[in-house]
């Protein structure tokens, strides 16, 4: 197995209302944006980064990575985060060969677990993918997955039309890994209170920088 996946793709997430509408990418944390933080982290996981969204983000101009423009809805449907993870599977199959293994990270957990990809790449064993489990809590945008299963993913979301990424990965076959954190690993901001609480860490930890 490698020791690094070949590629890490950051979800820059959806529409971002219980943060009053603002681009997660952009907001800051430590002084440094979400996007440039978890760049920077992302870089360190995999030999490449892209960018899943459903736009273009202007945080991305001028970054060494490559942008993933989210699946479109089915209809009135919307895929979800699970189309997200299709579209950036398939962008990947199309660039990589079908053994290579993908690192997938959400913009707004930047506190998770350095050198997480090359815990689940030694987890994995023969399963199309893996996810992250801390405590009793399923996190499974954090994910490290083969290139190959992209065709068994459209299947579940364009025909089996599942939205959620936990049902996803267990209709996928894909396995669990068990992380042991600090209570704070996986803190995702999705709301002014997440974000004052991940200020609050960083004043606790002395931690500024990435």
């Amino acid at each position: 197995m490698p020791e690094r996946p070949a590629l890490a793709i950051l979800f820059a997430g959806g529409a971002g209302h219980r943060m009053g509408g603002v681009d997660k990418g952009a907001l800051k944390l430590g002084g440094q944006t979400l996007a440039a933080r978890m760049l920077a982290r992302l870089k360190e996981e995999a030999e490449a980064v892209a960018v899943s969204g459903r736009v273009h983000p202007c945080w991305l101009d001028g970054k060494d990575a490559a942008f993933i423009p989210d699946i479109e809805g089915l209809g009135d449907t919307s895929p979800g985060p699970a189309g997200g993870l299709l579209s950036a599977l398939e962008w990947a199959a199309a660039h990589y060969p079908p053994d290579a293994l993908v690192f997938t990270a959400p913009i707004d957990v930047p506190f998770y677990p350095q050198g997480l990809a090359a815990r689940m790449i030694e987890a994995i064993g023969p399963a199309p993918g893996i996810i992250v489990r801390h405590g009793e809590w399923l996190h499974p945008v954090f994910g490290l997955w083969r290139t190959s299963a992209a065709v068994r993913i459209r299947d579940l979301v364009m025909v089996g039309r599942i939205r959620a990424m936990h049902s996803l990965a267990e209709h996928s076959g894909a396995g669990v890994l068990d992380v042991v954190a600090g209570g704070n690993a996986f803190l995702n901001i999705n709301t002014p209170e997440g974000l004052a609480r991940a200020e609050h860490h960083l004043g606790d930890t002395g931690n500024s920088g990435t």
